[in-house]
């Protein structure tokens, strides 16, 4: 078996673009000195034989990103590409910190301190931390210096490689030589890693890696005539509240918020006695909660619209922006393939229900949207887990006896029996509908672990419900007594 490191060089990322074109390319074996640097035609001959021989496995840092680089490069690569990450022979250094991290049940904290990663580190694992990590180097400079090589490359493109700076020419090698070390430290490390560190699960990860990336490539694209629908009811709407709170003195004729004002409201309105915040340094003995919560729970009408109206601020705020330029440019999600319970995050995966902001995307012409999602999927597998741990499951019976368990939950809600709640769920009907989308809460909360506080906390966005009925169903009915939940008590699902 060869195992090389791979990675490219290339113009910079940029709206609507996520493989750009590529400059050049550096390889690595295990052999020290054998890092090399590839020009333009090289990295594309070593990477046509590499990706099509059986016994070559490449490693790198973001591979997906070099793998869509070379695809967009050439798409006759596309195919192979697929062989082999199917046969398991593309290894990314950051995936694998990630599975071994879980199986050390260490995942984005550092081993040695047990300090959580920064922000700066964030959750992906960039190769400037493994490298410190693992070779006790300090390479962060190269990483962060604004002006460093690694963001000019596209200056270099047509000039060869023999003309290149000499920082231009080492950086690449230097990088490909830090990969391929760091994966045969990771090798060592996860023999002595519980479940071997969850390599046995690589392969995977990084056909789902590729496969995310290139929906990222793809991108999304909006309706130019919804957005500006979308774009002038919320500018409206925006208008008229801040004109509102404007004139109640909650803001300021500058736009800025007057909090000494909002504070005196939420007092008036809670009689004196106002929720408080957490002590902290600057505030020891705490403040006046002015959150959506507490404006939404203070009775105060007024007040009650200032909470709602965050909606509205986020609609203006981040997605306004986002949705209109996908009306001339592929929006490009990013995702990370793993986190700490294995699943995907993503920062454009939870777009608003409600508010017309999903409603203005749309497929391109020729293609259209269609779901994959399995049906009540997370919920079959926690009810199948209870059936082999402790032999059966109440939830079981009722997805096999095909009830929607969230109408059901639902239905003790509001103390209604299925049969006549369900109908109400199939005609949409706002309540029904309110309370079921409100069970999820309570189906999926449970079987994670959550107690009746933070159910109702996480219940909070959800418009148009009673939350007393679901502090009450969370902390009056025993766990395992309701007919959902009876015989998985360790899993609490109701």
């Amino acid at each position: 078996m060869n195992v090389w490191s791979f990675d490219t060089e290339t113009w910079l990322i940029q709206p609507g673009l996520l493989a750009p074109p590529l400059v050049c390319g550096s390889v690595a074996a295990a052999a020290p000195g054998s890092e090399r640097l590839l020009d333009k035609a090289q990295a594309r001959q070593f990477f046509r034989e590499a990706i099509t021989s059986p016994d070559t496995h490449l490693v790198g840092a973001n591979l997906a990103y070099d793998l869509g680089v070379m695809a967009a490069d050439d798409p006759n690569l596309v195919a192979p590409i697929f062989a082999a990450l199917e046969a398991g022979r593309l290894h990314c250094v950051q995936i694998r910190e990630a599975l071994i991290d879980i199986a050390r049940g260490l995942y984005g904290v550092d081993p040695s301190t047990g300090r959580k990663l920064d922000d700066d580190e964030g959750a992906r694992y960039p190769l400037a931390l493994l490298v410190q990590r693992y070779l006790g180097l300090d390479i962060s400079e190269d990483k962060r210096n604004p002006k460093a090589w690694r963001l000019r490359y596209a200056e270099l493109d047509g000039v060869p490689v023999e003309r290149w700076p000499t920082e231009a020419a080492a950086y690449p090698k230097r990088d490909a030589r830090y990969t391929l070390d760091v994966f045969f430290r990771q090798e060592a490390v996860a023999s002595d890693t519980p479940n071997g560190g969850n390599l046995h699960a690589e392969a995977d990860q990084m056909r789902a890696a590729f496969a995310l990336h290139l929906a990222s490539i793809w991108g999304l694209r909006t309706n130019g005539d919804s957005v500006a629908v979308l774009r002038e009811r919320v500018e409206r709407e925006w208008g008229e509240n801040r004109a509102k709170f404007q004139a109640a003195g909650i803001y300021r004729a500058d736009g800025s918020k007057d909090s000494k004002r909002l504070a005196a409201l939420v007092t008036a309105a809670y009689d004196g006695q106002p929720p408080i915040t957490a002590p902290s340094n600057r505030f020891p003995d705490g403040q006046v909660a002015t959150d959506r919560d507490t404006l939404i729970g203070s009775g105060d009408a007024l007040l009650e619209d200032l909470g709602k109206s965050g909606r509205v601020d986020k609609y203006k705020s981040t997605y306004l922006d986002v949705v209109e330029a996908g009306t001339s440019l592929p929006i490009n999600p990013r995702f990370n393939v793993l986190v700490s319970t294995t699943r995907v995050s993503s920062d454009y995966q939870q777009l608003p229900q409600k508010g017309g902001i999903r409603e203005v995307h749309e497929a391109r012409p020729g293609f259209v949207y269609c779901s994959v999602d399995y049906g009540g999927l997370e919920l079959r597998t926690m009810a199948q887990r209870a059936i082999w741990e402790l032999g059966f499951s109440k939830m079981a019976e009722a997805l096999n006896s095909g009830l929607d368990v969230h109408t059901l939950a639902a239905a003790e809600f509001l103390g209604a029996s299925y049969d006549e709640l369900l109908p109400k769920v199939k005609a949409k009907e706002p309540l029904a509908v309110a309370f079921r989308q409100l069970a999820k809460i309570l189906n999926f909360g449970k079987g994670g672990g959550m107690t009746g506080g933070s159910l109702v906390y996480n219940a909070r966005a959800k418009d148009r419900v009673s939350f007393v009925s679901l502090r009450r169903a969370c902390v009056s009915v025993p766990q395992g007594a309701s007919r959902l939940g009876a015989g998985v008590e360790r899993w609490c699902l109701r």
